[in-house]
């Protein structure tokens, strides 16, 4: 009973040092709670953001020839994500590379086609038709190379992008890949 009385009558004769503890240590749990929450918060968005956004890649299903020295590329498009994919800026170079490093520019020819401006629902796909006009193609010595990016939105209003990149050796595209971000 001794303890109990002392410990009461210490608790009253110090309790403004006792209730400034009693704050501070609710202010750094507060404060502890709020990072936590503020944290939780941001990997929800992400997470909610991930779910709801379209993931458009990109791939050369087709190539043949459309007479001498003129080849054309088909590539799809396909929005694998949940919402539609809004085309909003498509750009490809095409180019034939040489033993030593250089590289020559093979312009599109018409009719140019792009996906700008187009939707793309989820789940679908759109065929893209481009046709290059070049002295020794459609099976060059050189290896031809194709360089493309498409910037698309989704509901929201970031913008997301697909790079694809892909060579042709022969009569055979012998890399193919693309990059989401």
């Amino acid at each position: 009973m001794d303890y109990a009385h002392a410990a009461l009558n210490w608790l009253n004769n110090n309790s403004g040092a006792v209730i400034v503890v009693v704050i501070i240590v609710y202010g750094v749990v507060t404060i502890f709670l709020l990072r936590e929450s503020r944290n939780h918060t941001i990997a929800t968005r992400k997470i909610f953001e991930a779910s709801h956004r379209p993931y458009v890649s990109i791939k050369i299903v087709q190539t043949d020839s459309a007479g001498q020295d003129h080849m054309r590329v088909v590539m799809v498009f396909d929005n694998q994500g949940s919402v539609p994919a809004n085309i909003t800026t498509w750009e490809i170079k095409g180019s034939l590379m040489g033993e030593d490093d250089w590289e020559l520019d093979v312009p599109l020819q018409d009719p140019i086609q792009t996906p700008t401006g187009k939707s793309i629902a989820p789940l679908q796909r759109e065929l893209i038709h481009l046709n290059y006009m070049y002295t020794g193609l459609p099976d060059p010595e050189s290896s031809f190379r194709l360089h493309g990016r498409v910037e698309y939105r989704g509901v929201a209003s970031a913008i997301y992008i697909t790079d694809i990149h892909a060579e042709r050796i022969d009569s055979s595209w012998t890399s193919q890949g693309c990059t989401m971000t």
